[in-house]
């Protein structure tokens, strides 16, 4: 699915939302956010959104399929034995953990830190349009805090991101995980060497506990 089709797809999940449940964004480069962190009363509006985009999910997804669950068996069974080990080490953290994608890709890895997750979240529209951000996050209270200024919490299979960008809340809603691959065998990040780097130095894993 290219640009245009998901933007039409996040264009349509907006037009099934009441007006007091907008605005909603469909582009958001890192780079663009603000660095304030929503306060507590726009996280309720934006969870209130939340909660409504994926009560109306099963509407939605016949004529916005990017949100519908496109995993494989084998998928879905790799991200879940994932998930799973790391909740019985670090079960705060182990529910955001995972690849999703809808307009940006994000990455969620673990960390030898307990309670910190790692993320690297990258953009592509096109040879001159993409990029990639690293970040690290700490868990509280079921939500997920970021150093890039999001703040990002789970409503049943989706995945809430909250952010501000041009003074005004914003959320993106992210479908199924997938499970992560070490950074260095992703083709996208191979020339990001300054993002490999911070993800060794921040002491971020891909692989299972041991």
């Amino acid at each position: 699915m290219n640009r245009t089709q998901i933007a039409s797809a996040i264009a349509t999940l907006i037009a099934l939302l009441p007006m007091s449940l907008l605005p909603m964004t469909a582009d958001s480069k890192p780079e663009q956010r603000s660095q304030r962190y929503p306060t507590e009363a726009e996280l309720k509006i934006l969870a209130q959104r939340l909660k409504q985009a994926v009560d109306q999910m099963p509407q939605t997804i016949q004529s916005a399929p990017v949100y519908s669950d496109q995993r494989t068996p084998i998928e879905k069974q790799r991200v879940q034995a994932f998930i799973k080990a790391w909740s019985q080490l670090d079960p705060d953290v182990a529910p955001f953990l995972g690849q999703r994608q809808v307009i940006n890709t994000q990455r969620i890895y673990p960390s030898r830190t307990r309670g910190q997750v790692c993320i690297i979240e990258s953009y592509w529209f096109s040879e001159t349009d993409n990029g990639v951000q690293f970040s690290t996050g700490t868990v509280k209270a079921g939500k997920l805090r970021t150093t890039a200024g999001q703040i990002l919490w789970r409503d049943r299979d989706y995945l809430g991101a909250a952010y501000i960008k041009a003074s005004q809340p914003q959320l993106n809603i992210c479908p199924y995980p997938t499970l992560v691959q070490p950074p260095a065998q992703i083709d996208a990040l191979k020339h990001h060497q300054r993002v490999l780097q911070q993800f060794q130095a921040a002491k971020c894993l891909a692989e299972l506990p041991s």
